[in-house]
């Protein structure tokens, strides 16, 4: 039974298999879903790139991916003065002051009292003015 057992948990599923077929075939709405969506990540990732270098933070330029890591230290002295000592408390502050969520670097393996974050950039719709709430958001 164990042999049998060992098949079921190791293979993928029929309907996830044929799902996997279907998400890989040429289809001119997914190519044109896909090329949207990484043209709207790589101008997010490098909008934020760019105002976060702006601000003072340090961090790689963006190369692919949705995750940016910059590094507030150099932003230090004026985060203490405002009471955020780690970046614990400062992605806390963030969150509650701004409603932009972003987590502290100790999360991914970084020392507790560097100041470093991963942001995400995963909360878009495409339809933002740039200047007025998130739609759907009171």
């Amino acid at each position: 039974m164990a042999v049998v057992a060992s098949e079921t948990y190791t293979a993928v599923s029929a309907p996830v298999q044929f799902a996997a077929v279907r998400a890989f075939e040429d289809v001119p709405e997914m190519t044109h879903y896909l090329a949207t969506a990484r043209w709207i990540l790589a101008s997010l990732a490098q909008a934020c790139h760019t105002r976060l270098a702006a601000a003072g933070a340090v961090l790689g330029a963006p190369q692919g991916g949705f995750y940016l890591f910059p590094d507030f230290e150099r932003l230090r002295p004026g985060l203490a003065r405002a009471g955020m000592e780690c970046a614990a408390v400062m992605c806390r502050r963030l969150l509650e002051d701004t409603e932009v969520a972003i987590l502290p670097g100790s999360d991914f393996g970084r020392p507790a009292n560097e100041l470093t974050a991963r942001l995400a950039l995963v909360d878009f719709d495409g339809a933002r003015d740039g200047g007025g709430r998130h739609p759907g958001r009171a």
